[in-house]
C-alpha cells in the first residue's frame, strides 16, 4: 500500500501550515516591513490559501523581476530569506509529543489505522510525505514492536530541519528564463528524486492520496501515472482525502491525464471524500485493511 500526504494532513489536525497562516506570520511581516521586494509582492498577492498558489507565483514573480525593480542576484537573496523564514515559521507549527486534541480528526484516524495495519502485520505500507514538517511520523511513532511487513517513510521536498528543502516552482513553457534561475525551480536540487514515487504509484494496486491537492508544481511526479491509468489492464484502488473542493481536483487529474478522466474513472476504482476537521468516522478508511496478503518475513526499510 502507497500512502501519499500532502498539507491537508496537517491543515486537518488544526495546524497553522498555510501559505496564508505563513503570510500573517511574524517571520513573514518583519521582511516583508524590511522592504524585501519578494516579500511585499507576495504579500500583495490573492487567494494565497494553498501551497500551490504561492509557488504559482514565484514564477509570475520570476517572470516579470524588471517589472518590481528586482534583479536575478536580489530575487534568489530574498528567496533564500524566504524559505529560511517559512523554515523557521514551521519549526514553531509541529505535532509534539504533548500534542493534543487531535483524537477525532480524519489525520488521526489515518493514523490509527496504520497502526493497526502494522501491528496485525496485515500489508507491507509505504508512505511518501510532501510536507516538510514530521506530523505523520511523529504521530505514529514509535512503530509496532511485533512489525514484520515492511514499512518506509519518506518527505520527498525534505523537511524544516534540513540545509535543503525542496521548495519553488516549475518553469512550465518556459514562462522565465531558466539560466541562473535554477534556485527557485524544484527539479534543479540537487535532492530532488521523483523516481521512488513514480515507481510505488505504477506498482502499487492500493493508493490513499490525503490531503495532497496534486497542484501543477508537482505535476511531473504524478503525471505518468495518470497517463498510463486509463490503460491499466489491473484494477488499481484509489481514495482520495482532500482540502481543497473535488472539482479542482478532478481538473487536476484531468490535465495529468490528457484529459481522459472518464476512461480513468471507467477502469478504477477512484472514491472522494472529503476532510472535515469535525468529522469523527471510521468507514473513510475500511480500504485500509480490505485486502491481507500473506505474512512474509522480511528485512524492515
Amino acid at each position: 500500500m502507497l500512502i501519499i500526504i500532502g498539507n491537508g494532513f496537517d491543515l486537518n489536525l488544526g495546524l497553522k501550515t498555510s501559505w496564508s497562516n505563513f503570510l500573517h506570520s511574524d517571520q513573514f511581516r518583519s521582511h516583508a516591513a524590511s522592504n524585501y521586494t519578494l516579500f511585499n509582492y507576495l504579500q500583495g498577492s490573492h487567494d494565497l490559501n494553498t501551497w500551490i498558489n504561492v509557488e504559482e507565483e514565484l514564477a509570475k514573480y520570476a517572470s516579470k523581476l524588471d517589472n518590481y525593480g528586482a534583479s536575478v542576484d536580489s530575487f534568489k537573496q530574498e528567496f533564500a530569506v524566504l524559505s529560511e523564514s517559512l523554515k523557521e515559521y514551521l519549526s514553531e507549527n509541529q505535532v509534539g509529543e504533548t500534542f493534543s486534541s487531535i483524537t477525532k480528526t480524519k489525520s488521526m484516524h489515518l493514523i490509527d489505522k496504520v497502526q493497526q495495519i502494522l501491528s496485525k502485520n496485515i500489508k507491507p505500507i509505504s508512505v511518501i510525505d510532501f510536507n516538510y514538517t514530521n506530523s505523520f511520523k511523529n504521530l505514529l511513532y514509535p512503530l509496532p514492536p511485533n512489525m514484520i511487513n515492511p514499512f518506509s517513510i519518506k518527505n520527498i521536498h525534505g523537511t524544516y530541519k534540513g540545509s535543503d528543502i525542496i521548495f519553488g516552482c516549475e518553469n512550465f513553457g518556459n514562462a522565465f528564463p531558466t539560466r541562473n534561475m535554477g534556485f527557485i525551480i524544484k527539479s534543479h536540487a540537487n535532492n530532488y528524486n521523483g523516481a521512488e514515487l513514480k515507481t510505488k504509484l505504477r506498482e502499487e494496486s492500493e493508493i490513499v492520496i490525503f490531503g495532497h491537492s496534486l497542484g501543477s508544481t508537482d505535476h511531473p511526479y504524478f503525471k505518468d501515472f495518470f497517463m498510463n491509468l486509463k490503460n491499466r489492464t489491473s484494477p488499481v484502488l484509489i481514495k482520495m482525502f482532500f482540502h481543497i473542493n473535488g472539482q479542482a481536483l478532478n481538473e487536476e487529474m484531468n490535465i495529468m491525464s490528457d484529459y481522459s478522466l472518464a476512461e480513468i474513472k471507467n477502469n478504477s476504482n477512484v472514491t472522494f471524500d472529503w476532510i472535515n476537521t469535525h468529522e469523527t468516522s471510521t468507514d473513510d478508511f475500511s480500504l485500509l485493511t480490505a485486502r491481507e496478503v500473506p505474512l512474509v518475513k522480511t528485512a524492515r526499510y
